[in-house]
């Protein structure tokens, strides 16, 4: 069962299937799984990297230390404005402080604009370069290509000891490319803006430094939260979907379906086998409570446990191999093609009815593995409970034919009511009602059909083979009437006293009135030794008593060798070993006691039956019907009633 079992999980290996190669099996999801498109995945992580601004930080004391130098220069500005100065001196003190910032011809005009005018210019050339200082000229050196490609840039700026973050669109960035553009658009075109822009801006480009620095470790960071703060899309495969066909080209995304398939049904595998070996192992407890001595008449025999077990392996292999290779549409549960009834009416007609009655439960619990249908289970459960109802009730072949119409009329009635009770749709409810119909018409025709191979393998007392055996018409009991009368006679007698009795205490009745009709067919072939069958002179008063003993015994291991010949069941066999048990042959044995000198030792052994002790009802009932009726037989007057 569980070699069985095991087949309701994938087997399908990613390493069978190659990319852009042809698909060497089909694949169908058994059951809904998540899967993820990891290519589509891997590329929204690497957009997000991407997408993921760099980080600059701004250095203060760069900006500090620019404006302190701008400061000193005003100063020095200032102060040349002196008229003891020539004007080549002015710019040579200009260019000693400032490095070649001043040019001759801005000197020029700088010094020849009023004292108004020139402390307006550098004031707005301070506010410039603070403004800019303050918001940032970053530099990009050390910067990869793909970082130009994003929309904006972090700032960090230490803040009262703390790191304060803004967002810049790229646009927003100033470098030192980008000065001139930018200082262009913070002034107007008035005629003193111009002056401005002669003057001023030269001298700003000088005393610009960067002071956003890139941050390389930071930035690095922040692609790697980018790429972890991506959830990829699951997308459900339901069960039933086709996967892959076979033949069909292995895409990308085939392929990471198949993977994801793979790694599902490993993860789950564990779970589902420790599940269904925990339900085995609850069912056959289950089975062997319901089979013990406390519930069951009587214990199972050896071949008895070994059809079951067969036909529970053949149970559980169909129900897989439809699981797993049939692709059942929804109206179509798995019990509808089991042969549950077969299966249960057999089980009642070699065993018993309550044994096959607890098969239909076990069976039906164990289908809860293959897909947790309980419309399955309850078919199923249903559909063994009515078969082994009807096997129970019939008595002849026929009966099981007849049966069958009812059989299909239920299943057919049970299956709808169970789609109304799951409010199943009329679309699902009709096919499902037919294929129910059909299943008991199958379910008994497969009875009809494996009854007498399993009769004749199992060699089991069926009432079908007991009624059959019961026919004084057979060839065996008409060689008895013509060989030996009086014997047929006498058994005749013993099966109406015996079927009598075992109707009276509830035995088999029918195993009863079979085996008194065979017990004594060891005596067709020596019929003149057996006092019923003589006519005239006894044959005995010419032989020792020792001898006569022999021929009588002798004809209990004939009767068993002709049973076996004719391949009676072994329930007949041993009622026939065991009609006389253990018994003394009184008769010849007080016959040899009385001839035999008193120094010679007879023993009770020698004249006693070698047989055992009946060990069920029905041989201990035709053991007594014999004994009454041979007895009756020695009367001379009998009482007619």
């Amino acid at each position: 069962l569980v070699t069985q079992f095991s087949a309701l999980f994938p087997q399908y290996r990613s390493a069978d299937f190659s990319l852009f190669q042809d698909a060497p099996y089909s694949i169908t999801a058994e059951r809904d799984i998540l899967w993820i498109d990891e290519e589509s995945a891997q590329k929204k992580r690497d957009q997000a990297e991407r997408e993921a601004f760099p980080v600059f930080r701004i250095d203060d004391d760069v900006s500090d230390r620019v404006m302190d130098a701008y400061r000193q220069f005003r100063e020095f500005m200032q102060a040349s404005r002196d008229p003891s100065l020539a004007e080549d001196k002015a710019v040579y003190y200009a260019n000693l402080k400032a490095s070649g910032v001043i040019r001759q011809e801005i000197m020029k005009l700088f010094l020849e604009q009023n004292a108004r005018t020139q402390d307006l210019l550098l004031s707005r050339g301070e506010v410039l370069l603070s403004t800019a200082l303050a918001g940032g000229v970053f530099s990009t050196s050390g910067m990869d290509q793909d970082l130009f490609l994003v929309k904006g840039i972090e700032v960090i700026r230490e803040l009262d000891g703390r790191d304060i973050s803004t967002e810049r669109e790229l646009n927003e960035v100033l470098t030192l490319a980008s000065l001139p553009a930018w200082l262009a658009s913070q002034i107007g075109q008035k005629d003193e803006q111009e002056l401005i822009r002669q003057i001023i801006f030269p001298i700003i480009q000088r005393f610009m430094e960067e002071n956003g620095r890139f941050d390389m470790s930071t930035t690095l960071e922040n692609r790697r939260t980018a790429r972890r703060s991506v959830t990829p899309e699951q997308e459900v495969l339901k069960k039933g979907l086709l996967i892959v066909e076979k033949s069909q080209p292995v895409t990308r995304e085939i392929y990471t379906k198949i993977q994801a398939y793979e790694q599902y049904a490993a993860a789950d595998l564990v779970n589902n086998i420790l599940g269904i070996l925990l339900l085995l192992v609850l069912v056959i407890l289950l089975a062997i409570i319901l089979q013990g001595s406390v519930f069951a008449s009587r214990l199972l025999v050896r071949k008895e446990i070994i059809f079951l077990a067969v036909t529970s392996w053949i149970y559980v292999s169909l129900a897989a191999m439809f699981y797993r290779i049939l692709p059942l549409p929804d109206w179509l549960v798995l019990s509808l093609l089991l042969p549950t009834a077969t299966i249960s009416m057999l089980v009642a007609i070699f065993i018993s009815a309550q044994t096959g009655i607890i098969m239909s439960l076990e069976f039906s619990l164990l289908l809860l593995c293959f897909g947790n249908d309980m419309a399955s289970m309850l078919f199923a459960l249903m559909s063994g409970i009515a078969g082994c109802v009807m096997a129970q009730r019939a008595s002849r072949r026929f009966d099981i034919a007849r049966a069958g119409i009812v059989l299909l009329l239920y299943q057919a009635l049970l299956f709808g009511v169970l789609c109304l009770v799951l409010q199943k749709s009329w679309d699902e409810a009709f096919p499902g009602i037919l294929m129910a119909a059909l299943n008991g018409f199958f379910c008994v025709a497969l009875m009809l059909g494996f009854l007498p191979l399993l009769e004749h393998i199992m060699n089991t007392p069926t009432r079908f083979r007991l009624m059959e055996l019961s026919d004084t018409n057979i060839p065996i009991m008409k060689k008895l009437l013509v060989m030996a009368p009086g014997t047929y006679s006498h058994s005749m007698n013993v099966a109406n006293m015996a079927e009598t009795a075992a109707t009276a205490i509830n035995a088999n009745a029918l195993l009863a009135r079979v085996g008194a009709l065979f017990h004594d067919i060891g005596k067709i072939d020596q019929p003149e030794y057996f006092i019923e069958n003589q006519s005239g002179g006894n044959i005995h008063d010419d032989l020792k008593p020792s001898l006569s003993t022999a021929v009588i015994k002798a004809h209990v291991k004939l009767g068993v060798e002709k049973a076996k010949e004719l391949d009676l069941p072994q329930a007949v066999i041993d009622i026939i070993s065991q009609h006389h048990g253990k018994g003394i042959i009184s008769f010849f044995f007080h016959r040899a006691k009385s001839s035999a000198h008193e120094k010679e030792g007879i023993n009770p052994e020698d004249f006693s039956y070698q047989g055992s002790r009946p060990n069920t009802r029905e041989a201990a009932v035709v053991m007594l019907a014999d004994a009454v009726e041979a007895a009756c037989r020695t009367l001379k007057k009998p009482t007619p009633t």
